[in-house]
């Protein structure tokens, strides 16, 4: 199944030239694996890191903060409103 968004980071890289994960990681400080789990959502960035990913992108500190939820895959997110719901869970 396609993803329906991108995730901010990966939507940051593409609209930046196509930059990899590792130019990118390079920039803000961090390994390209550490890039990697980030835009999969399978990590968390430190307060310190997401300000430096922040100061890089443009993307709120506060947004950056949320983006490691691991009770959903990235590619499930709305990169603004957090996780999708669950049309069973809906009224």
């Amino acid at each position: 199944m396609a993803r329906l968004f991108k995730h901010p980071l990966e939507a940051f890289r593409d609209g930046n030239g196509k930059m990899s994960q590792a130019e990118a990681a390079a920039l803000v400080g961090i390994t390209q694996e550490m890039w990697s789990r980030l835009e999969r959502g399978t990590a968390y960035a430190s307060p310190a890191v997401a300000k430096r990913i922040s100061d890089l992108t443009g993307i709120a500190l506060e947004r950056l903060l949320n983006l490691g939820d691991n009770d959903s895959k990235a590619a499930d997110r709305d990169p603004i409103a957090g996780p999708l719901e669950n049309p069973k869970d809906l009224p």
